[in-house]
Formats: structure tokens, sequence, C-alpha cells
């Protein structure tokens, strides 16, 4: 919660609730962190960003956590289940497509060694491909 007692985010990963069958994210003015997971969610789930309180996860039909390593459900919160307590179709489809997309990014990633003069260290670089 932030210090308006609001849904923000989990630690180090943001939060997706399913409400009326559309994902809903907490705004990043709400506390949420900016990050490339999340925009894609928001993206390709045209996820609606807005305030969400502790009554709006209790009455989620899923809700699901997203950071660099991936989209993980999140099916209960202090041993309350969120909806019936299992992954949704919403988490599902976001896991799917979030992730065919992160496979072509890391597909199409290209590594570059460089070694500066008098370092035996080589620095990795990692750049994305468009």
């Amino acid at each position: 919660l932030n210090g308006a007692g609001n849904l923000a985010e989990a630690t180090a990963a943001n939060l997706f609730v399913v409400i009326d069958s559309g994902a809903v994210t907490p705004p990043v003015d709400d506390g949420a962190m900016p990050g490339v997971m999340r925009a894609d969610v928001i993206r390709v789930l045209s996820a609606a960003e807005r305030t969400l309180g502790p009554a709006d996860l209790s009455s989620a039909s899923e809700a699901f956590l997203t950071n660099s390593l991936g989209i993980r459900p999140l099916t209960a919160v202090d041993r309350e289940p969120i909806g019936d307590g299992n992954p949704g179709p919403v988490t599902a489809e976001a896991r799917k497509i979030v992730g065919e997309i992160w496979s072509d990014k890391k597909q199409n990633a290209v590594f570059r060694g460089v070694v500066e003069k008098g370092d035996d260290a080589a620095l990795l670089q990692r750049d994305v491909v468009a």
C-alpha cells in the first residue's frame, strides 16, 4: 500500500488485477514501478491504469505480478483467495503473448564484447536489434 492506503506494487513487481474481465494496474503516480514488462502488459492487454484500493484486490476475479523475470499469478493474499484461487484466463493470455514478445527480443539480442586498452576484463554490452 502507498501512503494513501491504495495499492501500488509488490516488492520488486508490478500488480495487475482483473476487474470485469479487464486488466487494471495502479498508475506510476500511485507508486507503481515504471518498467518494460509493465509497459508490454499494458500494451498487449489494453490494461487500464487507475487508483486501486484493497477492496479492488479482494473483489478481483484474478491478479498477477510482473517484473523482468516474467508474469506470475497471484492467487491469494493473507490466505484469502483472489477469485477462485486459481490462475485465470487473462493471466494465461498475458503470459503467452508477453512470453512470445520477450522470446523474440532475446532471439534478436546481439552481444558485443569490448576490451578496453590496458584492461584484461572484457565489458559485455547487450543491444536489442529492432
